[in-house]
């Protein structure tokens, strides 16, 4: 719900960053690696690193690369007053490939199911708010059953 001007964007450390980017939290232990996938154009600040996957890599594998990894990132974070990570350490985390032609199967099964789970939790939320602007008008009788029917169809 919130929303970055041009003005403010390029006034600032915020990064605009594309959809599918998977943001990863740099700052503040435990927060350090907690991830999450933009499924629109979003921006961050300076306590998340953009992720974006090579064509070869693929989002889903990335992604879990950096779910099995978190553990060992966190165990390199530095800091007296909160821990963390950089950039660079990020960037330079070693990590086992397999073949390309098993990561091209793992992400076309996986990006799949991932798809999937955005659709689904977009549609509960409109089913939510369905529910909220409802249910109220229907529990004082300022709507009837039939209408509210009429009006989710």
């Amino acid at each position: 719900s919130e929303r970055i001007t041009k003005v403010g964007l390029a006034e600032s450390s915020c990064k605009l960053w594309p959809k599918n980017t998977i943001l990863f939290a740099l700052y503040a232990s435990p927060t350090v690696g907690r991830m999450g996938v933009l499924t629109e154009e979003a921006t961050s600040n300076q306590a998340a690193a953009g992720l974006q996957a090579k064509p070869s890599v693929g989002r889903s594998f990335l992604f879990q690369t950096l779910l099995n990894a978190r553990e060992g990132l966190q165990n390199v974070a530095v800091g007296a007053a909160q821990q963390n990570i950089n950039q660079k350490v990020l960037k330079s985390f070693p990590v086992m490939l397999p073949p390309d032609e098993l990561v091209r199967n793992y992400c076309a099964t996986v990006d799949a199911f991932y798809d999937r789970e955005v659709a689904l939790r977009k549609e509960v939320a409109l089913l939510a708010d369905l529910r909220d602007t409802l249910l109220p008008r229907l529990m004082s009788g300022e709507l009837s059953v039939r209408e509210a029917e009429e009006i989710a169809t």
